[in-house]
């Protein structure tokens, strides 16, 4: 299936809502779990948790725009909505993740010997 072809079905976007409900229940669920089991927060939790709660909200609200598109898919505008707030949706989550990686790679995060 290429990506053409998801933007010309209904399931297609159906399965894209998905993706981005699912990857906003397993982020936010992560970002509950983060810390030593007495409650500290390393530097790099304390620095992610901010960002990732927010990447969870907007995957959220991404994941039900694509289900309501998917819903009214007959219209030609909802086509283009659509394109245009995945590809948004794309440059947030590439941000995110660069943002996401170069806090990993620059703070502690309690790895210790």
């Amino acid at each position: 299936m290429t990506l053409k072809a998801v933007f010309r079905t209904k399931n297609g976007v159906y399965f894209l809502s998905a993706i981005a409900l699912l990857s906003a229940v397993l982020v936010f669920m992560s970002t509950i779990s983060m810390g030593f089991p007495d409650g500290h927060l390393t530097e790099f939790e304390r620095a992610a948790k901010p960002l990732l709660l927010g990447y969870s909200i907007v995957a959220l609200l991404f994941g039900l725009l694509f289900c309501g598109l998917a819903r009214f898919f007959s219209k030609i505008q909802s086509r283009a909505v659509f394109r245009y707030s995945f590809v948004i949706f794309i440059f947030l989550l590439i941000g995110i993740g660069t943002f996401y990686f170069y806090l990993k790679a620059n703070l502690d995060h309690g790895g210790g010997g």
